[in-house]
């Protein structure tokens, strides 16, 4: 038995993937509860964690007593990447709803215990199955690469812009180069026409 106000070793962190459903707070909290129930979280207790100076985050911290999906207790076949916003597309978190409007609010899980990973033997950074060969570390490694992505065409126009002020200051030199050694000539003949 715990003793009171003892951490509970099954936990997960969270946060809203759109900061904007916390216009209704208590509701929100509300349907957070109940769709973490829906999803097989047993005794879900949500705590909204704190910033630096006493500022509110859109991260919570989720204790649970246990799990049962369909009356099956057992975390190694409990699907914990459905909590998670997956790379490959494959969920979207843990879908809620508030007054603010009808369609689907996310939530996604972004920590776990290490209890957690231990007994469903699954992998931190996606929460699939150490058994499954799962593309997410591929898929991320994607998602990074195609947000750095400059498109053909973009770079075909900054090579052009490139090429195009080369030339232009090329051109400009050749005529800087041309206008002094057109002074030079003409200093150099005035003098000779002083001489004589």
């Amino acid at each position: 038995r715990m003793k009171q106000g003892a951490q509970r070793p099954l936990w997960f962190d969270m946060k809203l993937r759109e900061p904007k459903c916390w216009e209704y707070q208590r509701a929100t909290m509300a349907s957070l509860e109940t769709s973490l129930v829906r999803a097989g979280i047993r005794n879900p207790k949500i705590v909204q964690k704190k910033a630096k100076h006493g500022l509110t985050k859109f991260e919570f911290h989720v204790t649970f007593s246990g799990i049962s999906l369909q009356g099956d207790s057992d975390p190694a076949r409990f699907p914990w990447w459905n909590l998670r916003a997956q790379h490959d597309g494959t969920s979207e978190g843990i879908p809620f709803s508030t007054p603010a409007r009808a369609e689907l609010w996310y939530a996604t899980v972004f920590q776990i215990s290490p209890e957690i990973l231990q007994l469903a033997d699954i992998k931190s950074p996606c929460f699939h199955s150490n058994k499954v060969n799962c593309i997410c570390a591929l898929a991320a490694k994607n998602r990074v690469k195609q947000a750095s992505y400059v498109p053909l065409a973009k770079r075909q126009k900054q090579t052009e812009s490139a090429n195009f002020f080369k030339s232009r200051a090329e051109t400009l030199n050749h005529w800087k180069n041309q206008i002094k050694g057109n002074k030079g000539n003409a200093a150099s003949s005035s003098n000779t026409q002083g001489d004589q």
